[in-house]
């Protein structure tokens, strides 16, 4: 299917940042839906999914016509694709720099498959690929993690006296991996902070980044608590407004880069010994087979 060809709408993207910047730093449900949207798209920047909720305010996953395709689902003929520009797709695997190309994605709803397939996590994690994940988030800690023998608190916590982040003793691993994100950030901004760190200034972050990946990887997690958004973004304007939204999108996409980078390797070079073993047992059986009937 061919691109579009038009003029891109520069200025239609830039306003309709501004105004959902608006919306979504005032408004819990729209600040929900920006972080679901997140979740789904780890390679979109802040301003690409504030532009996608501008256009499609109510789906929660786009694509390009490639990507579609191979999830099994196409787009339907006459369906106008949404325009994103240079440098509002991530590459992945490479820190800190942006697609220099111009896509086109659509929204689920323009979509269509021959059979309904359920929406589920990309990249769910449970028994090896979970613990694996635990594993990697240990090592993206900036300070030490450890078990609580003291039992001083029943929850992970990061203690700011003594840099460390605390780990009941017998916490089960789901848990861990949600509360060790949402202690991670806790530990990164008191480490970026030459002095005034306080730990109910990031909490609503924290929660919310623990609920991102908590929601790419189809863990339980509660919605975090979004009661006073408002209230606390009132004392800013719309561009430091936007700049918090990028900086908790850039968190994300960097931690959930790592994540999903381990556990695939890991789930691949699994694979690959499966495979090699079941080769070398069928090379086996046909070596004895062979010695059977000499």
């Amino acid at each position: 299917m061919a691109e579009p060809k038009e003029i891109w709408p520069t200025d239609e993207i830039s306003a309709a940042v501004v105004d959902m910047t608006q919306k979504v730093s005032e408004e819990p449900d729209a600040y929900l839906h920006f972080l679901q949207l997140q979740a789904h798209h780890p390679q979109y920047t802040a301003d690409t999914l504030l532009w996608l909720m501008a256009k499609e305010p109510d789906d929660q996953v786009f694509r390009t016509v490639p990507e579609w395709n191979e999830h099994g689902r196409f787009v339907k003929p006459g369906e106008k694709g949404i325009p994103l520009e240079r440098g509002m797709v991530r590459l992945l695997d490479h820190d800190g720099w942006t697609n220099p190309n111009m896509e086109w994605v659509f929204a689920a709803k323009q979509t269509w498959a021959k059979e309904s397939i359920p929406p589920e996590p990309e990249q769910r994690l449970s028994g090896q690929r979970l613990e694996m994940g635990l594993r990697t988030l240990l090592e993206l800690s900036p300070v030490e993690v450890k078990i609580d023998t003291g039992a001083s608190s029943s929850e992970i916590r990061y203690d700011p006296e003594r840099k460390e982040i605390l780990l009941p003793q017998g916490i089960g691993v789901e848990e861990a991996f949600r509360g060790l994100v949402r202690e991670i950030l806790q530990a990164r901004m008191d480490m970026e902070m030459d002095e005034g760190y306080r730990r109910e200034i990031f909490q609503q972050d924290a929660e919310c980044l623990s609920w991102m990946m908590c929601q790419r990887y189809g863990l339980p997690c509660p919605e975090p608590d979004l009661s006073r958004l408002a209230q606390n973004n009132a004392p800013w304007n719309t561009e430091e407004r936007n700049s918090c939204l990028t900086s908790i999108s850039w968190l994300y996409s960097g931690m959930e880069k790592n994540v999903s980078r381990e556990v695939n390797i890991q789930k691949s070079v699994r694979q690959k010994i499966g495979q090699a073993m079941g080769t070398n047992e069928h090379g086996q059986g046909k070596s004895k087979a062979l010695v059977q009937t000499r």
